[in-house]
């Protein structure tokens, strides 16, 4: 469903997927925003969909997400670099996967075969 929300969003407004992982009760993603959207907006899109549509589905009602969100200026590719690791090692780190089944951790590189950017919802 997450996926799905996700690849309709990035339709709708254009931003590029580099890296995810849903953490239980926030999501990690790193994007670029193309052409006219705003982040605010994309952020506001993807998660109130989404939980609109998991609470109609589990019968349930209010927030699922927190309501803020965290922005930083990737300036490099070796920033892009760094905060993709961060990313990917955030499960770990949080105690939820270890790190040699890291592998289960999916990103938009993995879902897409290879290449950032390409969601398949």
């Amino acid at each position: 469903m997450l996926l799905e929300v996700m690849g309709e969003v990035r339709r709708d407004t254009g931003f590029e997927l580099h890296a995810w992982v849903v953490m239980p009760d926030h999501l990690h993603f790193i994007i670029q925003l193309r052409g006219p959207s705003k982040l605010g907006r994309v952020m506001q899109l993807i998660k109130g969909r989404f939980a609109n549509r998991y609470n109609k589905v589990t019968g349930s009602g209010g927030n699922l997400w927190q309501s803020r969100y965290h922005a930083r200026v990737l300036r490099s590719e070796r920033a892009l670099n760094a905060a993709i690791e961060y990313v990917h090692a955030n499960p770990v780190v949080a105690g939820l996967v270890s790190a040699g089944r890291i592998r289960l951790v999916f990103s938009a590189k993995i879902c897409s075969g290879g290449k950032a950017g390409e969601l398949r919802a």
